[in-house]
């Protein structure tokens, strides 16, 4: 199952159409439609903050051997609740942000 498919499922088991989601997290219904398939990390931290009990881990675990998602630092990510990832995920995102200014 790919990663946009297990936010389909997440939200269809809270019945949480497109629409509610979007009004939810201040995204047109367009955008969510799109993102719920191919998400990005504006996306993901806008959701997480209304649905905390989202877990990043499972969303984004490849299913296959492939490998895609596995970084030196998963042992130590992996298992952290959501609030601590987005904190990695954004100092990350801020640390990128400054690198590329310098360029």
């Amino acid at each position: 199952m790919v990663f946009g498919n297990r936010l389909v499922e997440f939200f269809k088991n809270k019945r949480i159409s497109n629409r509610i989601l979007a009004k939810e997290i201040g995204f047109s219904e367009s955008m969510v439609g799109r993102y719920m398939k191919n998400p990005n990390l504006k996306f993901l931290i806008a959701v997480i903050k209304i649905y905390p009990d989202l877990d990043l881990n499972f969303i984004l675990k490849e299913d296959d051997t492939s490998n895609v998602f596995i970084l030196k630092e998963a042992e130590e990510i992996y298992g952290r609740d959501n609030v601590e990832l987005l904190k990695i995920i954004e100092e990350a995102t801020r640390q990128l942000r400054e690198n590329l200014a310098l360029d």
